[in-house]
């Protein structure tokens, strides 16, 4: 019996998927290294001030919601690519939007 032909077109949009996906865990562990910097700079805020830096802790925020896309992405949970292939809408660090 012949083989039916697959669809050349869903095999190409896999692999463009499979270097997104490449290129988004090489990005995720750059945010994880980010999160490190940030993790030791929370620390020595809190050794010398007493306290932790809402900013640093607003970045900690948009970066935990950043790798939920990327991981969400990686894992087809959703089909959309995370920034920088879409616009960045895991929010801000202006204080305003601190909530």
């Amino acid at each position: 019996m012949a083989q039916q032909p697959s669809d050349s077109s869903a095999d190409h949009g896999a692999w463009i998927r499979l270097l997104y996906m490449l290129f988004f865990v090489l990005v995720a562990n750059m945010v994880e290294v980010i999160v490190l910097v940030t993790m030791i700079a929370q620390f020595i805020m809190q050794l010398s001030t007493g306290s932790a830096n809402q900013r640093l802790q607003m970045l900690g925020r948009l970066l935990g919601a950043y790798i939920q896309a990327i991981i969400g992405f990686l894992t087809y949970d959703t089909d959309t690519t995370p920034y920088p292939f879409n616009p960045w809408s895991y929010g801000s660090l202006n204080a305003q939007d601190d909530g």
